[in-house]
């Protein structure tokens, strides 16, 4: 179900991923994500995977050039209240052993005020077949800055804490990386506001990546937050 595409690559094609399903038996593209460990726990935003009726939501990892890897949605770990969620994929084994997933740079603090942030993401990607499920996947970059910093976030979409930019946010650009100057990952995309066309400005919001540290997973037998693991630096596996 994957045709590569053209040969604009942009870093971090092997890292940032589509998040596909059907809907109506429609294959649609939900959103973009990118993996956290390397057992195939992944992130994206909350209200990507609150569609009831897609089981299972399919990540589209890229191995190689030649390769790709489909991986089926297995356990979800949401944010009380923030768009945001943890998820966890069933592992690729290769000859009996489980292949580890690479993960892009992160970081858990966010730039100030007006200074540059770049998304990269999978909005303009294209399905050519429906009947077979073929598409063909863009990775695309948007830039922009940070506009403002809310405990309360003013757009009625989202709950909590959030990150105001002029990014230009499309449709399935949802769950997409963020970066800082440093080129680290420190939120994701979660939604963009309708503006009056003669305004000829952007208004779109990010949600904070260390909001996972709040998130309750399952560790073994146990439920835990996501941040005890990573400060007690236990196995990150989710």
């Amino acid at each position: 179900m994957f045709i590569t595409q053209d040969k604009k690559q942009i870093d971090g094609s092997y890292f940032i991923c589509p998040i596909t399903g059907k809907i109506n038996n429609k294959p649609t593209l939900i959103g973009t994500c990118f993996f956290i460990d390397h057992f195939g726990g992944f992130v994206t935003t909350k209200h990507c995977l609150n569609y009831s009726d897609i089981d299972p939501f399919i990540v589209i990892q890229r191995a190689t050039e030649q390769l790709v890897h489909l991986r089926k949605d297995k356990m979800i770990f949401k944010h009380r209240t923030n768009d945001i969620c943890l998820d966890k994929t069933e592992e690729i084994k290769v000859d009996g052993k489980i292949i580890s997933t690479p993960i892009i740079d992160y970081e858990f603090k966010y730039p100030n005020i007006g200074e540059k942030v770049r998304t990269s993401a999978y909005p303009k990607s294209t399905l050519i077949d429906p009947t077979n499920n073929i598409w063909k996947f863009s990775l695309d970059q948007f830039f922009g800055e940070i506009v403002d910093i809310y405990d309360n976030c003013p757009s009625t979409k989202l709950k909590g804490h959030c990150i105001q930019t002029n990014i230009n946010i499309l449709s399935g650009a949802s769950g997409g990386t963020v970066f800082g100057p440093n080129n680290k990952v420190f939120g994701i995309n979660s939604t963009s506001l309708e503006e009056p066309e003669d305004c000829n400005c952007l208004t779109s919001f990010v949600t904070s990546l260390n909001n996972i540290l709040e998130i309750e997973v399952i560790h073994g037998t146990e439920s835990i937050l996501f941040g005890e693991l990573f400060v007690k630096q236990l196995s990150y596996k989710i």
